[in-house]
């Protein structure tokens, strides 16, 4: 993958050149764009062709990419040689199972539909708590600081971190995985809540307590 940012004026002209697709549904040549340009501060892009991917029979056409919930993720990936001098390549937690091996984290922030918005490689070393609050500084820095929702594990966020997004001038809301001792805390006042239907098959159940909302979600489509 190659960031337009990540090269000069005159490397990002030729990328942003375009070429000439034959449309099949109408047997015409079409100028399309070679790869997609986001407008920064807005919820929509336009899309050329992508690589791997066949040209569109309307190129231009504006393809809504959504910037208000936006998923956060971590993973690692493992080198199978003794460990180098300096670098990124660290021996840390391995989601492999393989502490045995160096390694570099990952982390990743998409939009509901998989459009990549900020990506790092990060020393094999680095705690999950550690990445959270950096990424939103980068994200509000480049698209703006609107109301968003960041959707993660319990384990990336530290509760400093959350107070922060709660405390914020500007609307951060999250949504995240509630750690089991703060749900048997909440058990009794769940169980005096009525299951409220969202869609099929799917019921939920809602308390506020201490300036948070607390979502108890069950799913008849998955039970055994």
């Amino acid at each position: 993958m190659l960031h337009l940012g990540e090269i000069n004026n005159d490397q990002r002209a030729a990328w942003c050149q375009t070429i000439q697709a034959f449309d099949e549904s109408d047997g015409q040549a079409r100028q399309i764009a070679l790869f997609p340009k986001i407008a920064r501060g807005r919820r929509w892009m336009r899309c050329g062709a992508c690589p791997a991917q066949r040209p569109a029979a309307t190129p231009t056409t504006a393809i809504e990419a959504e910037f208000d919930i936006l998923l956060c993720d971590l993973t690692s990936t493992y080198f199978e040689y003794d460990p180098p001098a300096a670098g990124k390549r660290r021996f840390g937690h391995s989601r492999d199972k393989r502490s045995d091996c160096v390694q570099v984290v990952i982390a990743l922030v998409v939009t509901p539909d998989g459009l990549p918005l900020a990506y790092e490689v990060m020393p094999g070393n680095t705690a999950d708590k550690a990445t959270l609050r950096d990424f939103i500084k980068r994200i509000e820095a480049q698209y703006g600081k609107v109301g968003r929702t960041w959707v993660m594990d319990r384990g990336i966020p530290t509760e400093d971190v959350l107070a922060e997004m709660r405390a914020s001038e500007t609307p951060v809301s999250y949504l995240v995985g509630t750690p089991r001792g703060r749900l048997n805390q909440l058990e009794q006042t769940f169980l005096s809540r009525p299951w409220t239907a969202v869609r099929d098959s799917v019921q939920v159940k809602l308390v506020e307590h201490d300036g948070e909302l607390y979502v108890l979600a069950r799913s008849g489509a998955r039970q055994c």
